[in-house]
């Protein structure tokens, strides 16, 4: 396993409490990146060390308030013949509505979490397709049954090269979808976390965003799975 082709670290422990981030570098194996918004309205907080009571005390998280996003300062590809593994990590998901984590804006591509937290919905990055809706709550097509809450929440997304099926895991590392998308594995141009366009905004607070590709996604095991999660479980309060 190599390291996340770009990557979203929200840890800053000499950032100020409630400080707006900017130019945030993406810490993944592709140098001189950075995460911004140009409006600086839009841009995220950081919540400080200490803040948040389901947080062990030595974490700090990136507050989007519902209006914030931030862009990669240039997009990273993941084609179609290549494996993807996208990790996210989220706390106070505020699931009250639908919540995007990630958007490709050459075609409109989108991912997040439905409104009530019992789903996933997706848009393939390409002109034709819709938004999918992708139950959680309940075992049609997975092992088990998964609502997404406002505790220490880990979302893994998984998909074979030349594949348009999607596997997703919990924080326990347990398959709670899987799903074949028409036109799933379409070119994404990730460019964006926290909003589509002006639509679906995050609110909640983000730990980490990790998106991996080709030879250097984990394994999809068990083991490695359960791994992922069980570093996040590691900083709950």
């Amino acid at each position: 396993m190599g390291k996340p082709k770009v990557r979203l670290d929200t840890f800053a422990p000499t950032v100020g409490a409630d400080v707006k981030r900017s130019g945030i570098p993406s810490k993944g194996s592709v140098g001189s990146r950075t995460w911004d918004n140009s409006n600086s309205t839009g841009r995220p907080v950081n919540k400080a060390k200490a803040s948040n009571s389901k947080l062990i005390t030595t974490i700090t998280t990136l507050y989007f308030d519902g209006n914030d996003y931030l862009d990669l300062s240039s997009a990273e590809e993941f084609g179609w013949s290549e494996k993807w593994f996208w990790v996210f990590a989220f706390v106070d998901l505020d699931a009250s509505a639908d919540r995007v984590l990630a958007y490709s804006s050459d075609v409109g591509g989108y991912i997040g979490i439905a409104s009530g937290g019992t789903g996933i919905i997706y848009k393939s990055n390409n002109s034709k397709s819709s938004e999918v809706t992708i139950a959680t709550n309940n075992t049609n097509n997975s092992s088990v049954s998964h609502t997404f809450g406002n505790d220490v929440e880990v979302l893994i997304i998984a998909r074979s090269e030349l594949s348009n099926t999607f596997n997703f895991y919990n924080i326990d590392g347990d398959l709670i979808a899987q799903e074949n998308i028409g036109g799933g594995g379409t070119t994404w141009n990730l460019d964006r976390i926290g909003m589509r366009n002006s639509a679906d905004p995050f609110l909640g607070q983000l730990i980490d965003a990790k998106f991996y590709n080709d030879s250097d996604c984990p394994p999809v095991t068990t083991a490695s799975l359960q791994a992922i999660g069980n570093n996040y479980k590691q900083l709950k309060d």
